[in-house]
């Protein structure tokens, strides 16, 4: 039945896909969200037939981690998406035009450069000083397709951005193997990948009815603007790596306070920036792991509970929302 419906495997995919959902849900929901499926699949071909396993698997999942619009976790993730792309673009953009431009320089990122010609790796130096390129690139895409509109686009590139991210830091970590023993710390190689990575998830989690980015381009173009500028600051201070970890954390926690004094009656935009500001502390978390007597991680810890602090008071200001508008009947 290739090229027609076959409904045994419909339902064969079906049966896991709906056990993605919570118990509760699946009871209250279950038989709807069945008979929408076996409508919808009536007369399918099997590529539909899976297209549409998929959609109710990935609404299961999204409903299990309480990531629809209707919940904080879904409604504060969608109210970063501006913050989250202008992160992203901000950081893309400085970082590829330094690295094609030749201008990388100093502490960590200087001396990943420089590997290549001290440690005689000839061509696997060349993939080490350039593997970041594709994260940049991916993640770039992600963040302009989003821009203008093409969501489905942005999806697959931020799929695409997770992949990079995860392939180059494991090409850095295997080509460096025996020559630096301070993996963890290499930047841009280890954590620009693991901070973008960890933006285009935040991007896949935005439910599909909260991705309209009309009337909020302003503010991402000018968090991008914003982060442009801290970045040149950083590099012409001491490079990226050094600066990011000595001055981001208190970067982060200047930004949180004016979004809880700008918000103090809205639990939703405060979240939304220290959402935004997570990915932030990975360079500074683990660029502390050693260099220099710099001991900052107690100070690191302690701005990334504020975080968690903004985001658990904005969903119990959610949830109380929600059970106040919600009718007595």
């Amino acid at each position: 039945m290739s090229g027609g419906t076959d409904p045994a495997f419909a339902q064969r995919l079906l049966t896991p896909a709906l056990r993605l959902y919570p118990k509760s849900y699946r009871d209250q929901q279950g038989s709807e969200i069945a008979g929408t499926y076996t409508a919808a699949t009536a007369g399918a071909t099997r590529a539909e037939i899976l297209r549409e396993a998929l959609d109710v698997a990935r609404h299961g999942l999204r409903v299990r981690l309480r990531l629809t619009s209707d919940r904080y976790g879904g409604a504060v993730v969608g109210a970063a998406l501006p913050y989250v792309l202008g992160s992203v673009a901000g950081l893309s953009g400085v970082m590829l035009y330094l690295m094609f431009r030749g201008g990388i320089n100093t502490h960590h990122e200087d001396f990943l450069f420089r590997i290549r010609f001290e440690t005689g790796q000839g061509s696997d130096g060349a993939v080490l000083a350039y593997i970041p390129v594709s994260v940049l690139a991916a993640a770039s895409a992600m963040a302009l397709s989003a821009l203008v509109g093409r969501w489905a686009l942005a999806r697959w590139f931020a799929v695409a951005t997770l992949v990079a991210a995860a392939v180059t830091i494991a090409v850095v970590f295997e080509l460096r193997r025996g020559a630096h023993i301070y993996v963890l710390t290499t930047f841009p190689g280890f954590e620009m990948p693991l901070m973008l990575a960890a933006f285009a998830a935040l991007v896949l989690a935005v439910p599909p009815e909260a991705r309209a980015l009309a009337g909020h381009r302003i503010p991402t173009i000018a968090v991008a603007l914003a982060v442009t500028g801290m970045l040149q600051l950083a590099w012409q201070r001491e490079g990226f790596a050094w600066s990011l970890i000595t001055a981001m954390p208190g970067v982060v926690a200047a930004v949180l306070a004016l979004a809880l004094a700008a918000g103090l009656r809205n639990g939703l935009a405060p979240g939304a920036v220290a959402l935004a500001c997570g990915p932030w502390l990975i360079q500074p978390l683990t660029g502390d792991l050693y260099d220099y007597g710099y001991d900052g991680t107690q100070y690191v810890l302690l701005v990334a509970l504020g975080i968690i602090l903004v985001l658990a008071a904005g969903s119990r200001h959610h949830r109380n929302r929600m059970s106040a508008a919600k009718p007595p009947w």
